[in-house]
């Protein structure tokens, strides 16, 4: 049984893969750093949360890992983000800006109504 649900996580995580490079193909690689980030911020998460939550007795050592998993994580998270804003096409920007340039045109007031403009 326990081999069956391995090899049904490892094609599920397969297809999910596929899918990404399959609608994203410029993108895939930062979107996966990204995935990666988070996995290392969670169990860094429950490192430094599971310190604090021991008492000052249990406590021997600062958890390091933690802390260095989470400084990593949130570094690939900030890196891949911010390269996939910088790469961002000219059409894809002007759509954001025109986008939110409508959202803004719709919720202009008048003596507390919203017109449309």
């Amino acid at each position: 049984m326990k081999g069956i649900s391995n090899s049904f996580l490892r094609t599920i995580c397969a297809l999910i893969i596929g899918l990404v490079l399959v609608m994203f193909p410029n993108e895939a690689g930062d979107y996966f750093v990204i995935t990666i980030g988070v996995v290392f911020l969670i169990p860094a998460l429950l490192s430094i949360i599971g310190y604090f939550a021991m008492s000052a007795e249990e406590r021997r050592r600062l958890p390091i890992e933690g802390i260095g998993s989470l400084l990593f994580g949130l570094w690939l998270i900030t890196v891949s983000y911010t390269h996939l804003r910088a790469h961002e096409t000219g059409r894809n920007l002007v759509c954001r800006l025109l986008l939110e340039k409508k959202k803004k045109k719709k919720d202009k007031r008048v003596n507390g109504v919203i017109k449309n403009m």
